[in-house]
């Protein structure tokens, strides 16, 4: 019996490659977003179902959540080298945006955004990272994490590689 290798593999939801890239992971969950908006979709149209009010709850409750999932393993605060990220993000966030508000598909994104009152899918991954971070520094100073964090603080940079870089602060 021959077992195929494969390319990715998951694992506890995570889809990795050899490359650990996550690029596989962010289309899945993507895609998987994509289709969750077509099933809300369903609910109701401009003209009967549900109000505007209703479907930004649903999107953000339900859409939002996968489409952010995983999102502290490849985020970084400067988006560099991400923008792919951001286009594939922000496709639902335009479907959803034209799906809440009845808008046409010539319609500006920006405004469609503002009047479903939703915020740019990147501050909305940077606001969910702040909140990451914030949990993280309250947690006790016996748990497992923050001695892993300090662990990896306490020790020196010993080749360019290692140095530190001095990054936004995701809390400020």
């Amino acid at each position: 019996m021959y077992i195929e290798p494969s390319h990715t593999i998951r694992y506890l939801g995570f889809y990795l490659d050899y490359q650990l890239n996550m690029k596989e992971h962010i289309r899945f969950y993507t895609t998987k977003a994509m289709s969750t908006l077509g099933t809300l979709r369903m609910l109701g149209n401009s003209n009967r179902g549900l109000k505007p009010r209703d479907k930004r709850r649903l999107y953000i409750s339900n859409v939002v959540s996968i489409l952010t999932y995983g999102a502290s393993t490849w985020w970084t605060p400067t988006w560099k080298r991400q923008g792919w990220i951001a286009r594939e993000m922000q496709a639902v966030q335009s479907a959803a945006a034209r799906w809440i508000t009845g808008g046409f598909r010539t319609t500006k994104v920006g405004a469609l955004e503002a009047m479903a009152g939703l915020c740019p899918i990147k501050e909305n991954v940077n606001r969910l990272m702040r909140k990451a971070a914030l949990r993280t520094l309250t947690l006790d100073k016996k748990h497992p994490i923050v001695q892993d964090i300090s662990g990896v603080r306490g020790k020196k940079a010993s080749n360019k590689r290692n140095k530190r870089v001095n990054l936004p602060s995701p809390i400020h």
